[in-house]
């Protein structure tokens, strides 16, 4: 704001500011600014306003880190909701899974010995030695 007094001496604001608008034009939520006469600028008043602009800018600074902690709490428990959804995916996957090998092994076993096949034989093992490192993570 107060380079925009420096930019055009301060005419755009006052105008704006007596019709009760901010400086893009839309309607201020408090009330008007008013200018402060130089006789009523003592030690005391500009103690106080450079107070108040300190604080100002304090209380923005933290109500954006509280906006910024907000959105990523809630960022954080939607993909903490995602992930359980997946981890319950990737057990019924697994589960799934076992179930078939299970079935692949039992055919495989009862097949008569002439049609193990060498590829066969390798998938199969591929299916126990999958079975067993299932069965250690569980």
């Amino acid at each position: 704001d107060d380079n925009n007094d420096d930019n055009n001496n301060g005419t755009t604001k006052s105008v704006v500011a007596s019709k009760g608008l901010t400086v893009d034009g839309r309607p201020r939520k408090r009330a008007p600014k008013r200018v402060t006469p130089d006789h009523e600028k003592t030690d005391k008043w500009l103690r106080r306003r450079k107070q108040n602009t300190l604080r100002a800018r304090e209380y923005r600074r933290r109500h954006k880190k509280k906006k910024i902690r907000k959105v990523r709490e809630t960022k954080l428990d939607k993909l903490n909701r995602e992930n359980e959804e997946l981890r319950a995916l990737v057990r019924e996957l697994r589960e799934c899974a076992q179930e078939l090998r299970i079935i692949a092994l039992s055919r495989f076993a009862s097949a008569p010995k002439t049609h193990h096949t060498p590829q066969i034989i390798a998938a199969a093992q591929r299916l126990r030695n999958i079975s067993h490192r299932i069965d250690n993570k569980n």
